[in-house]
């Protein structure tokens, strides 16, 4: 669904105008001046000094409101030429947007932590800065990724306060296997899953590199591409601290349609007219005619819940709470020729638009450099807590199917019980519907609760042999660890709605509850030689080198049918056996690889590279 975001930020002062005249709508058409490229979708195109705006579809067409007064549209898209266009009364404009080239001697961050300039460079590659990165405040690092690359898709598999994304570089090259882009941090290979918990104020820039030449050297793990993330170091020639609040609200923009001519019903009469039944979800039932009409399946004391038959379309949008997503992040970073440090802080809360639904992410980070001569030595380490809690059922599924002609918000205090003089309407045992539970009820009946904690620790040294040879040892381990906790509170239902009451349910559910573990780590230890030697018109870059990876993991899960004590959610107050289950995996990698740059007069260069891999996972039959 989607959302409106309004983003507050202590380093922007935002004027605000109040536009009264009329407007004008604009259409048109963006595409690139490269050939084959044809339409541009997601361009950014707003009315010159002002938020109003809008971006281009995947056809590279755009409609704009714009006042009646504007002079200038704004056309904006990563890797291309800004543009500003007069509108000159026109109400169809239609523009070319051309590359915005690299420079050639720019030094970018390549394959396995190396620098290089641009020119050196053959394949496909797209760097993007801090300031792109954390231009819409967004709170993790794959989202600051949508429409800044092309070819790069970020799908979001489920939504919530912690959604999940697939990062996706070179499309889908598998139907069963992994088609997700390899991850980088600082020149380290790590698990797709760290990327979410890195603060992108830390970010300094990230290199995407697209082709498979670009890719040789980390072997088949980046078969799909490499997306390598490059974080602050500190500034060398000042003390800078940084402080800053981002403050998001979220709010449910519109749901799928809903009719809102017809009341509850399944069936038709001989006439084809839709019956009335009090206690359907389905919306094939009688027109509205704003009547007192009966809701649901009454009480054992012949009470009815009676409302006009009328539609509420607001009921199922106001189900939905206005999201929250608060960050605060500080930052120190000094330094002088001998060596920098950089430290930051980030706290976020997210609210989410489901009720209750919580997150919140703590991480802390040092970057420290020292430099000694020829000698540096460098240490990177990020600390990332994060803690969430969500319903683990699927109540947009309820809320769907609430007739129009219910009062939904009616039932949120589901837990105060019945009594001959006042019938709750929302507990249990009298909700109107008699095949789908209260989404209110859901939501505290079924919890899950998760702690996740991600350690990422880098240690180098680098020594400068010669003026042209350089070697360097790096060692790097990032560890996980995640406990879960769900609970599902018992349905203990009275006597009259199992056995009189008409609802599709005979029986109780018992209390349960499920604990699951998980740990595991990469250790990665490099050696690395690089030498740069330049002979008259030619010169000669080569690197060699050499990797071990160690891989462990460990998961297990254990639950309970059943409890003794309702309330209690221990496994030890269980009735009945234990149910688990556990998962457990440990490789090893030992790699070797190689790259040979030859340049011409610094404008025509041959390269290649290779790597072999002996994988513990494949038989030593199938080894090269």
């Amino acid at each position: 669904m989607k959302k409106l975001t309004l983003v507050f930020s202590l380093f922007v002062l935002t004027g605000f105008s109040v536009l009264l005249a009329q407007t004008v709508l604009i259409s048109g058409n963006v595409t690139s001046s490269e050939e084959g490229e044809g339409p541009i979708p997601g361009v950014a195109v707003t009315v010159f000094a002002t938020t109003i705006g809008t971006t281009t579809d995947e056809d590279g067409n755009y409609t704009l409101e714009v006042p009646e007064k504007a002079t200038r549209l704004l056309f904006q898209f990563v890797g291309m030429k800004t543009l500003e266009v007069d509108i000159n009364n026109r109400t169809r404009i239609d523009v070319v947007m051309e590359p915005e080239l690299v420079g050639i001697d720019e030094v970018v961050v390549t394959a396995i932590g190396i620098e290089r300039k641009t020119r050196e460079i053959g394949y496909s590659m797209t760097k993007i800065d801090a300031e792109e990165l954390t231009q819409a405040k967004t709170t993790t690092i794959s989202s600051g990724l949508v429409g800044r690359v092309a070819g790069l898709q970020i799908n979001t598999t489920s939504g919530g306060v912690n959604p999940q994304q697939r990062v996706i570089l070179r499309g889908n090259r598998s139907f069963l296997g992994n088609n997700q882009a390899l991850v980088v941090l600082d020149g380290v290979p790590v698990s797709i899953g760290y990327l979410e918990t890195l603060n992108p104020n830390d970010v300094e820039d990230i290199s995407i590199l697209k082709g498979a030449n670009a890719a040789a050297l980390y072997g088949s793990d980046a078969a799909n591409g490499v997306i390598m993330v490059t974080t602050k170091q500190g500034s060398r020639d000042r003390i800078q601290v940084q402080l800053s609040n981002t403050t998001t609200f979220d709010k449910v923009a519109f749901l799928p349609d809903f009719q809102t001519r017809f009341g509850a019903g399944s069936s038709s009469d001989a006439f084809g007219n839709g019956v009335y039944e009090t206690y359907e979800n389905q919306q094939y039932g009688p027109e509205f005619d704003g009547e007192l009409w009966r809701i649901g399946m009454g009480d054992e004391y012949g009470n009815w819940e009676e409302y006009p038959f009328e539609a509420r379309p607001d009921e199922k949008k106001n189900f939905f709470d206005t999201g929250l997503t608060m960050q605060n992040d500080i930052s120190f970073s000094a330094g002088s020729d001998n060596g920098s440090y950089f430290m930051s802080f980030q706290d976020a809360v997210v609210k989410g638009l489901v009720p209750k639904d919580r997150l919140r992410r703590n991480a802390i980070r040092f970057n420290g450099t020292r430099n000694y001569g020829g000698f540096k030595a460098t240490v990177n380490v990020n600390y990332a807590h994060t803690e969430d809690e969500i319903t683990v059922t699927n109540v947009l599924w309820s809320v769907y199917n609430t007739p129009q002609n219910v009062p939904l918000n009616s039932y949120t205090d589901w837990r105060t019980p019945s009594t001959p003089e006042a019938t709750n309407w929302a507990d249990i045992n009298h909700y109107f519907n008699a095949y789908y539970d209260n989404p209110y009820t859901e939501l505290d009946k079924n919890r899950r609760t998760r702690r996740r904690d991600y350690l990422i620790g880098t240690f180098s040294l680098s020594q400068d042999i010669t003026p042209w040879l350089n070697a360097t040892v790096r060692s790097s381990v990032s560890a996980n660890f995640t406990t879960y906790k769900t609970r599902y509170e018992e349905w203990d239902f009275s006597e009259w709605a199992l056995e009189e009451s008409g609802r599709a349910v005979t029986h109780d559910f018992p209390a349960d509850v499920s604990d699951r573990m998980s740990m595991g780590y990469r250790w990665t230890n490099d050696a690395l030689i690089k030498a740069n030697k330049t002979f008259g018109d030619i010169s000669v870059t080569a690197i060699a080198g050499a990797t071990t990876r160690s891989t462990f993991s460990n998961s297990l899960s254990v639950g309970v049918p059943s409890l003794e004590v309702p309330g209690l959610y221990n496994i030890s107050n269980r009735s009945g056996e234990l149910t688990g289950s556990q998962s457990y995996s440990e490789t090893r990698k030992t790699s070797v690889f190689g790259d040979l740059t030859l340049g011409y007069r610094n404008f025509l260069f041959l390269h290649a590279s290779g790597r072999n891999d002996w994988d513990s996972r494949l038989s030593p039959e199938y080894w090269s």
